[in-house]
């Protein structure tokens, strides 16, 4: 059988809707649905950065979502301030980078 194209696809499930069969042959299952919804955020990582706010997590028993939640919301009622940290962690990273040069040398 042919591969069926995104437009065909698209046709088939545009008449299945209009004549009401949009879920024929589905199944209805048991669901639990959480009472208050949250969205879901991608977040790309070093594995460097990964290690370190893993560690911090379990230094402090939280998982790393609870704990990336907990800094965030911190930084949002103005706990933290963003920008001294954005600079701090760039300034270590440039020491880390110089030291390393030191080294080779």
């Amino acid at each position: 059988m042919a591969r069926r194209t995104d437009k065909q696809i698209d046709e088939d499930m545009g008449r299945a809707i209009a004549d009401g069969r949009e879920l024929e042959g589905w199944e209805p299952i048991a669901a639990r649905v959480a009472k208050a919804p949250r969205a879901v955020y991608g977040l790309r990582l070093s594995p460097e950065e990964y290690r370190e706010i893993s560690a911090a997590a379990d230094a402090r028993s939280m998982t790393m979502s609870d704990f990336l939640r907990s800094a965030a919301r911190a930084a949002i009622d103005g706990d933290v301030d963003v920008e001294k940290v954005a600079a701090l962690t760039t300034l270590k990273q440039k020491a880390r980078e110089l030291g390393e040069a030191v080294e080779r040398l």
